[in-house]
């Protein structure tokens, strides 16, 4: 079960609690606290400065895949972060501005042998936002500096900066232009300068249609890098291209949207099963991946208390192998997801039931995966508005079934939480 306390006033707010779940595999057994505080110093329509922290503490036991049980394994982990966040009109334009540090402690024990990881960010964001007639121009820095210790692969450090800038052009009523360019380096990598152009078209009040371009870039990561789990420090940034067009079509009832989209990579960094354990895995950079996906949305506000959903995802992902010099499919969690959900809230009462269906799934390792599909509960009570009771039911029709292969997903589970403000 899970228990939190939440306290609001005018100018901060406080969360607090932990949970514990026995797990349903030996060894299974976990542990968790968290805190979650805000500080507002200024909170007005034109300036505003907030401190925000949040802090996680868990303990868990590791049972290891059903192949090769782990009865003795375990894993702490410590994570800190902090923010301050503020927005200020400075030179006749809006600027918003974002500095965090995080700070995050593994500590295992893992067939036989101890771990220690230390995890550190230190970053900015800053944009500003200029309204000059028809068009809103945005200008912004990011910079985050990363570094990590381990007893595995040692310490490493790794700079990542990004500039860009965009216009979004009002051109009439019912045409609008945004475009874009930015600009990112990752250690030794850096980005070629990567264009983005979007046309929104207003048919009329209720149907809209957006299409899209852009280039992309992404350098490697330091768990990409230098993780004792397959990391490889050879690896090349990738590159790529997306296009997208969508319709979205909406009422004072429903809202219905399409997206279709393809994307293309360039040394796409991505994992790989390099055997012969089912375990081995590897970072690599891929010559080719191309993905061609679509999105339908379908959402219903049938009253005032009771609502509706219907999604269903299509994305189909492939990677060039050099082994026979052509494409082979990549869908790990599944090419196509049909989600149905409907949620009822009147007066204290509330509740949500979803029903997800996962299909066409790749093999993992050298296993097929099969589909599956998976039955949501919640139900809630809330008591004057400071008490919330909490009856949560996962897995509601009992599934057997894996994500990852050798994990299978928890049977039926029942969760009952309090959360309390004031």
């Amino acid at each position: 079960g899970d228990t939190a306390v939440s306290i609001r006033r005018n100018n901060y707010g406080l969360t607090f609690g932990g949970g514990r779940d026995d797990g349903f595999r030996a060894n299974s057994k976990s542990e968790n606290y968290f805190l979650l505080y805000q500080y507002d110093f200024i909170q007005k329509e034109a300036e505003a400065l907030s401190l925000h922290l949040q802090s996680m503490a868990k303990k868990n036991r590791l049972p290891g895949p059903v192949y090769q049980p782990t009865p003795e394994d375990d894993q702490s982990d410590i994570k800190h972060c902090l923010s301050l966040v503020g927005r200020k009109i400075m030179a006749e334009g809006l600027w918003e501005y974002k500095v965090y540090g995080d700070y995050w402690h593994e500590t295992s024990y893992t067939f036989g042998k101890n771990y220690d990881y230390r995890f550190r960010n230190y970053g900015t964001d800053l944009a500003g936002l200029y309204v000059w007639g028809r068009h809103e121009a945005l200008f912004g820095i990011n910079a985050v500096n990363s570094h990590t210790d381990s007893t595995d692969y040692g310490e490493h450090r790794l700079t990542n900066t990004g500039v860009f800038m965009q216009d979004s052009w009002s051109i009439a009523e019912q045409w609008k232009l945004i475009s874009g360019l930015r600009r990112d380096t990752g250690g030794k990598y850096n980005s070629p300068l990567c264009p983005r152009v979007g046309l929104v078209y207003l048919v009329d009040d209720h149907f809209s249609l957006k299409f899209g371009y852009g280039k992309a870039f992404r350098s490697p990561t330091i768990s990409d890098l230098y993780s004792p789990y397959g990391g490889n420090p050879d690896l090349k940034p990738e590159t790529g291209e997306r296009y997208d067009i969508t319709g979205e079509w909406r009422n004072n009832m429903h809202t219905v949207s399409l997206n279709v989209y393809q994307s293309k990579l360039r040394d796409g960094i991505d994992w790989m099963w390099v055997g012969p354990n089912d375990w081995d895995w590897a970072v690599q950079n891929f010559k080719k991946v191309r993905v061609i996906g679509a999105n339908i949305n379908w959402q219903a506000e049938w009253n005032d208390y009771l609502n509706s959903t219907v999604k269903y995802c299509r994305n189909d992902k492939e990677k060039w192998d050099p082994g026979t010099d052509s494409y082979s499919e990549d869908n790990f969690f599944g090419r196509n997801k049909l989600t149905l959900g409907l949620s009822f809230k009147r007066a204290a009462v509330s509740s949500n039931l979803n029903w997800e269906y996962v299909w066409d799934r790749s093999d993992q390792s050298a296993h097929e995966m099969e589909d599956y599909d998976v039955i949501n509960w919640n139900l809630a009570y809330t008591v004057k508005g400071l008490v919330t009771y909490k009856l949560s039911i996962n897995n509601l029709a009992d599934k057997d079934y894996e994500i990852y292969y050798g994990y299978p997903v928890s049977e039926r589970e029942y969760k009952i939480s309090c959360s309390y403000a004031f």
